[in-house]
Protein backbone atom coordinates (compact mmCIF):
# COMPACT_ATOMS: atom_id res chain seq x y z
CA UNK A 1 0.00 0.00 0.00
CA UNK A 2 1.53 3.63 -0.80
CA UNK A 3 0.02 7.17 -1.09
CA UNK A 4 1.51 10.26 -2.31
CA UNK A 5 3.24 12.92 -0.29
CA UNK A 6 5.70 15.81 -0.40
CA UNK A 7 9.14 14.98 -1.67
CA UNK A 8 12.09 16.88 -0.25
CA UNK A 9 15.53 17.12 -0.22
CA UNK A 10 17.01 14.41 2.90
CA UNK A 11 18.91 16.50 5.18
CA UNK A 12 21.86 15.11 6.93
CA UNK A 13 22.58 13.50 10.22
CA UNK A 14 25.84 14.53 11.91
CA UNK A 15 25.05 10.89 13.78
CA UNK A 16 25.89 9.41 10.92
CA UNK A 17 29.21 8.59 9.42
CA UNK A 18 31.31 11.66 8.76
CA UNK A 19 33.37 10.39 5.32
CA UNK A 20 30.05 9.74 3.98
CA UNK A 21 28.94 12.97 5.00
CA UNK A 22 31.98 15.03 3.77
CA UNK A 23 31.23 12.78 0.51
CA UNK A 24 27.35 14.01 0.00
CA UNK A 25 28.64 17.63 0.87
CA UNK A 26 31.43 17.53 -1.74
CA UNK A 27 28.81 16.45 -4.48
CA UNK A 28 26.47 18.89 -4.01
CA UNK A 29 28.98 21.84 -3.39
CA UNK A 30 31.01 20.94 -6.97
CA UNK A 31 27.05 21.38 -8.59
CA UNK A 32 25.88 24.60 -6.68
CA UNK A 33 29.26 26.33 -6.43
CA UNK A 34 28.76 27.02 -10.57
CA UNK A 35 25.31 28.64 -9.86
CA UNK A 36 23.64 31.23 -11.61
CA UNK A 37 21.92 32.43 -8.71
CA UNK A 38 24.81 34.30 -6.59
CA UNK A 39 23.25 32.91 -3.05
CA UNK A 40 23.02 29.42 -3.88
CA UNK A 41 26.67 29.51 -5.60
CA UNK A 42 28.32 31.31 -2.38
CA UNK A 43 26.60 28.65 -0.44
CA UNK A 44 28.25 25.79 -2.84
CA UNK A 45 31.16 27.73 -2.53
CA UNK A 46 31.04 27.60 1.67
CA UNK A 47 30.00 23.71 1.70
CA UNK A 48 32.87 22.81 -0.56
CA UNK A 49 35.43 24.49 2.39
CA UNK A 50 32.99 22.80 5.39
CA UNK A 51 33.88 19.26 3.31
CA UNK A 52 37.57 19.94 3.14
CA UNK A 53 37.72 20.94 7.00
CA UNK A 54 35.46 17.45 7.56
CA UNK A 55 38.00 16.11 5.36
CA UNK A 56 40.99 17.21 7.29
CA UNK A 57 39.70 16.27 10.85
CA UNK A 58 38.91 12.51 9.43
CA UNK A 59 42.82 12.15 8.52
CA UNK A 60 43.89 14.45 11.87
CA UNK A 61 41.68 11.61 13.88
CA UNK A 62 43.86 8.58 11.51
CA UNK A 63 46.84 9.67 12.59
CA UNK A 64 46.67 11.01 15.51
CA UNK A 65 45.77 7.93 17.94
CA UNK A 66 47.17 9.23 21.11
CA UNK A 67 44.87 12.08 20.68
CA UNK A 68 41.70 10.25 19.93
CA UNK A 69 39.68 12.51 22.48
CA UNK A 70 40.50 15.63 21.33
CA UNK A 71 40.52 14.37 17.45
CA UNK A 72 36.55 12.45 17.78
CA UNK A 73 35.59 15.82 19.32
CA UNK A 74 36.64 17.99 16.95
CA UNK A 75 35.57 15.38 13.96
CA UNK A 76 32.23 16.04 16.10
CA UNK A 77 31.94 19.69 16.05
CA UNK A 78 33.20 19.99 12.45
CA UNK A 79 30.74 17.40 11.13
CA UNK A 80 28.00 19.11 13.11
CA UNK A 81 28.78 22.14 11.78
CA UNK A 82 28.85 20.79 8.20
CA UNK A 83 25.86 19.34 8.25
CA UNK A 84 24.01 21.41 9.52
CA UNK A 85 24.62 24.14 6.66
CA UNK A 86 24.21 21.89 4.02
CA UNK A 87 21.22 21.23 5.58
CA UNK A 88 20.13 25.21 5.16
CA UNK A 89 21.76 25.02 1.87
CA UNK A 90 18.95 22.39 0.96
CA UNK A 91 16.32 24.60 2.40
CA UNK A 92 17.20 27.72 0.60
CA UNK A 93 17.62 25.64 -2.67
CA UNK A 94 13.97 24.41 -2.15
CA UNK A 95 13.13 27.72 -1.86
CA UNK A 96 14.60 28.87 -4.64
CA UNK A 97 13.68 25.72 -6.83
CA UNK A 98 10.37 24.69 -5.61
CA UNK A 99 8.28 21.35 -6.17
CA UNK A 100 11.40 20.23 -8.35
CA UNK A 101 13.10 17.29 -6.99
CA UNK A 102 14.17 16.60 -10.46
CA UNK A 103 16.28 19.90 -10.27
CA UNK A 104 17.04 18.79 -6.35
CA UNK A 105 18.79 15.22 -7.67
CA UNK A 106 20.34 17.02 -10.49
CA UNK A 107 22.09 19.47 -8.18
CA UNK A 108 23.37 16.12 -6.27
CA UNK A 109 20.67 16.23 -3.35
CA UNK A 110 19.55 12.90 -1.92
CA UNK A 111 15.41 13.83 -2.60
CA UNK A 112 13.26 11.51 -0.61
CA UNK A 113 10.57 9.23 -2.51
CA UNK A 114 7.11 10.49 -3.46
CA UNK A 115 5.11 7.88 -2.17
CA UNK A 116 5.27 6.47 1.79
CA UNK A 117 4.94 2.56 1.91
CA UNK A 118 4.52 0.61 5.13
CA UNK A 119 8.11 -0.36 6.14
CA UNK A 120 9.18 -3.96 7.71
CA UNK A 121 12.06 -4.02 10.64
CA UNK A 122 15.51 -5.29 8.61
CA UNK A 123 16.79 -9.01 8.92
CA UNK A 124 19.02 -10.37 11.44
CA UNK A 125 22.46 -9.42 10.64
CA UNK A 126 24.71 -12.96 9.42
CA UNK A 127 27.93 -14.04 8.81
CA UNK A 128 29.92 -11.05 11.52
CA UNK A 129 33.58 -11.01 11.42
CA UNK A 130 36.22 -9.21 13.35
CA UNK A 131 39.76 -8.43 13.32
CA UNK A 132 42.51 -5.84 14.74
CA UNK A 133 42.53 -2.44 12.85
CA UNK A 134 45.47 -0.44 11.83
CA UNK A 135 46.03 1.03 15.25
CA UNK A 136 45.92 0.40 18.64
CA UNK A 137 42.81 -0.11 20.14
CA UNK A 138 41.16 -0.44 16.81
CA UNK A 139 38.80 -3.19 15.95
CA UNK A 140 37.49 -3.80 12.55
CA UNK A 141 34.02 -5.54 12.18
CA UNK A 142 32.02 -6.38 8.69
CA UNK A 143 28.69 -8.13 8.22
CA UNK A 144 26.43 -9.00 5.30
CA UNK A 145 24.65 -6.00 4.23
CA UNK A 146 21.31 -6.42 5.37
CA UNK A 147 18.73 -5.26 3.29
CA UNK A 148 16.11 -2.19 4.01
CA UNK A 149 18.06 -1.52 6.84
CA UNK A 150 19.31 1.93 7.53
CA UNK A 151 21.93 1.87 10.18
CA UNK A 152 23.68 -0.39 12.48
CA UNK A 153 24.71 -0.29 15.74
CA UNK A 154 27.15 -2.45 17.62
CA UNK A 155 27.32 -3.66 21.12
CA UNK A 156 30.67 -5.53 22.30
CA UNK A 157 31.17 -8.03 25.40
CA UNK A 158 34.16 -9.59 27.13
CA UNK A 159 32.12 -11.84 29.36
CA UNK A 160 30.61 -15.27 28.05
CA UNK A 161 29.41 -14.86 24.54
CA UNK A 162 26.02 -15.81 25.10
CA UNK A 163 25.44 -13.46 27.94
CA UNK A 164 23.27 -10.48 27.00
CA UNK A 165 23.04 -8.56 30.12
CA UNK A 166 27.03 -7.94 29.79
CA UNK A 167 27.02 -6.36 26.30
CA UNK A 168 27.31 -2.51 26.20
CA UNK A 169 26.69 -0.69 23.26
CA UNK A 170 29.57 0.93 21.01
CA UNK A 171 30.14 4.97 21.09
CA UNK A 172 33.45 5.59 19.82
CA UNK A 173 33.95 7.11 17.50
CA UNK A 174 29.91 6.79 16.84
CA UNK A 175 26.48 5.05 18.27
CA UNK A 176 25.20 4.47 14.60
CA UNK A 177 27.14 2.79 11.93
CA UNK A 178 25.53 3.52 8.14
CA UNK A 179 27.85 0.68 6.75
CA UNK A 180 28.11 -3.09 6.40
CA UNK A 181 31.87 -2.61 8.15
CA UNK A 182 33.06 -0.19 9.94
CA UNK A 183 35.48 0.13 12.73
CA UNK A 184 35.48 1.86 16.14
CA UNK A 185 37.74 2.62 19.67
CA UNK A 186 38.08 -0.73 22.43
CA UNK A 187 37.38 0.59 25.99
CA UNK A 188 40.88 0.13 27.71
CA UNK A 189 39.60 -2.46 30.16
CA UNK A 190 38.14 -4.31 27.12
CA UNK A 191 41.78 -4.56 25.31
CA UNK A 192 43.65 -7.60 25.35
CA UNK A 193 40.86 -10.30 26.26
CA UNK A 194 38.66 -12.24 23.67
CA UNK A 195 35.71 -9.61 22.29
CA UNK A 196 32.57 -10.50 21.12
CA UNK A 197 30.26 -8.67 19.44
CA UNK A 198 26.54 -8.26 17.79
CA UNK A 199 25.47 -6.51 15.58
CA UNK A 200 21.30 -5.15 15.18
CA UNK A 201 19.99 -3.31 12.42
CA UNK A 202 17.39 -0.43 12.17
CA UNK A 203 15.06 1.35 10.21
CA UNK A 204 11.82 3.03 10.47
CA UNK A 205 10.34 0.26 10.55
CA UNK A 206 11.90 -0.69 13.66
CA UNK A 207 15.02 -3.11 14.97
CA UNK A 208 16.01 -6.20 13.57
CA UNK A 209 16.94 -9.27 16.15
CA UNK A 210 20.77 -8.70 17.38
CA UNK A 211 23.12 -11.18 15.38
CA UNK A 212 24.84 -13.97 16.93
CA UNK A 213 27.68 -12.95 18.91
CA UNK A 214 31.18 -13.12 16.85
CA UNK A 215 34.60 -12.51 17.15
CA UNK A 216 36.39 -13.90 20.14
CA UNK A 217 39.44 -11.59 19.00
CA UNK A 218 41.86 -10.18 21.25
CA UNK A 219 42.37 -6.64 20.29
CA UNK A 220 45.51 -4.15 21.50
Amino acid sequence: MSYKIEQKIITLKSKDNASDNRKQIEKVAANLSEDADPVIKAMGVQNAANAETIDASVLNQGIKQDAEVAATAKLHQDNVAGCEYYNETAVEYMKKNPNNPTKWAEAGFLVSSDEAHDKKAPLKPENGKMMQGTYSKQCVISIDTVADADNYTVEISIAEPLNADKYILVTKPTLIFTKSKFDFLVPDDYLGKPLWAKVTAHNTGGDSPASDPFGGKIIQ
